[in-house]
């Protein structure tokens, strides 16, 4: 490493101004993130070439993205912002109510960098934040702790372990704020919600869930209206979507009843259908924490994913939907027309 770590730190407050001041535009922010994701690679010797670093992790619900890949999330600008945007403010709340000890937070899934925290070492001291690191991935997780030595950030690590998060026993139960970032759109793939389900029984009824509330939305989409509205960043037309059902939240009131949470929930069509919606599709939407929100199509998360094209939908078609916690989880949907 080149740089001292005192100059490394002092990068990173810089980073981290440029992120929360208001008059920041949005090039000089892509332009921070691309400089920031560039100096975390330098500092950590990190290669994305190497084979290692592009391979995933097969668990029993769900699969741990590689290094590559997770490095590389903190290019979609809107999640990243909003993310640690929303944890400054989960851990503000705590230390508002509380000053005499320091706020602790697990983070599970912090993939090569702890993007979403890392960057408030600038603004809290040991003293006010404490973090327990946990992480499947044996390559990210060796860049991680060797991030964390060459920075001298040691003091801010309550616990660092390489452990599968879905499965993971909780020490401390009296954890502050909870996030967890393993996810894709529509909860496809990654063990979000099999890690949501393991850790919030464990802890206390207070703590803060980051995403505090995560909403799976089946929607009609107009394919046209939504290429124009890609094409013409201008035009200001009807939206090319309509939510008719949200089929699946995942937040700490759904997780005390799994089994309510993981069963099948069927839907009724009850009203005429606009013809010129020609798709289904699956939407998500977070709110992180407050009014810290990724809507519909505004982030990498929050891509609509189709799951039928001309379905012809009637009065009285019902749809089933499913979410499947397993190898590969996804939510099925079924459609199953009137007789």
């Amino acid at each position: 490493m080149t740089k001292t770590p005192q100059q490394v730190r002092l990068h990173l407050k810089e980073f981290t101004q440029l992120l929360f001041s208001s008059e920041t535009s949005y090039i000089e922010l892509k332009d921070a993130l691309d400089t920031f994701k560039n100096l975390l690679i330098e500092v950590s010797e990190l290669n994305l070439e190497s084979e290692d670093s592009s391979e995933n992790v097969l668990l029993k619900k769900g699969k741990a993205i590689g290094t590559k890949w997770a490095a590389m999330c903190i290019e979609d600008l809107i999640r990243t912002k909003k993310f640690i945007s929303a944890v400054k403010k989960a851990i503000d709340r705590k230390l508002d109510k509380d000053t005499s000890k320091p706020v602790t937070l697990l983070y599970a899934g912090t993939g090569p960098f702890a993007t979403l925290v890392l960057p408030l070492t600038s603004l809290y001291s040991p003293q006010q934040l404490q973090l327990v690191l946990l992480e499947v991935n044996e390559f990210s997780f060796t860049n991680l702790c060797s991030l964390l030595n060459k920075l001298e950030l040691n003091d801010y690590i309550q616990t660092i372990e390489k452990v599968d998060a879905t499965e993971y026993v909780v020490e401390n139960p009296n954890i502050d704020i909870l996030l967890i970032e393993c996810l894709q759109h529509a909860l496809l793939r990654e063990p979000q919600v099999a890690i949501t389900l393991n850790l919030v029984p464990q802890l206390q009824p207070g703590v803060i869930l980051i995403p505090e509330k995560i909403s799976l939305h089946l929607c009609l989409v107009n394919s046209r209206l939504q290429y124009e509205s890609l094409t013409n960043l201008d035009a200001e037309g009807e939206s090319f979507y309509e939510s008719i059902f949200e089929v699946f939240t995942l937040n700490k009131e759904s997780c005390s009843n799994p089994e309510s949470l993981l069963s099948e929930k069927m839907f009724t069509i009850d009203s005429e259908i606009n013809k010129e919606y020609n798709q289904i599709a699956v939407f998500t939407e977070m709110q992180l924490f407050e009014d810290e929100i990724l809507n519909f199509n505004e982030s990498g998360l929050t891509l609509p994913l189709t799951i039928a094209e001309n379905p012809g939908l009637k009065i009285g078609d019902k749809i089933v939907s499913k979410y499947l916690l397993n190898e590969d989880p996804r939510l099925d949907i079924k459609i199953k027309p009137i007789a």
